[in-house]
């Protein structure tokens, strides 16, 4: 679901200045706890996440036609030298 992905994109855009790199890059839980992020409102998240699957659907239905349409072309090319 795309609010998993809003919630992981949030936070990969705010917790690298947050991080220490002395040695390993390392996020300490304390410091975890106290980082405070502006989300939208739960109903506008999934609103959001609804039609970002909508939208992913209607790309997978294309490439899939799209896919379709070459494979028919390249039969037909075939055919026209037969």
């Amino acid at each position: 679901m795309y609010i998993n992905k809003l919630m992981a994109e949030l936070l990969n855009l705010e917790t690298p200045k947050y991080v220490s790199y002395v040695g390993n890059p390392k996020l300490m839980n304390n410091i975890m706890e106290n980082i405070t992020m502006k989300i939208p409102p739960l109903k506008k998240q999934i609103f959001i996440s609804n039609f970002l699957e909508i939208i992913d659907n209607k790309i997978e239905l294309e490439i899939s036609i799209l896919s379709n349409l070459k494979h028919l072309k390249k039969g037909l090319l075939q055919n026209m030298f037969v």
